[in-house]
């Protein structure tokens, strides 16, 4: 699924807020039960696999990301894992 996950800060120190430190049911893994139309994930892996590498990513999303693998174990019962994409390959020097 495709979902979005940052929202604009009011706070002018903060540029990008996590939308899932704003409520529940903007969590990743409570996004992924509705969406199957389960209770809990108890039976299921949340793969997240974002389009960036780690270091090409907001610190607010890299922090909302490692938040949500705790709270879908503790929330939904399921366990949830980053798939990291592969780094784009450097030019070779001549």
């Amino acid at each position: 699924m495709d979902t979005p996950l940052l929202e604009q800060s009011t706070d002018p120190a903060i540029r990008l807020r996590y939308l899932g430190n704003r409520s529940v049911d903007l969590r990743l893994c409570r996004i992924a039960a509705v969406r199957l139309g389960v209770e809990d994930l108890k039976r299921h892996v949340v793969i997240i696999a974002p389009a960036l590498p780690r270091d090409e990513r907001l610190s607010s999303l890299n922090e909302g990301l490692l938040a949500d693998l705790d709270r879908c174990l503790r929330e939904q019962r399921g366990e949830a894992v980053i798939v990291e994409p592969e780094p784009e390959p450097k030019p070779e020097k001549k």
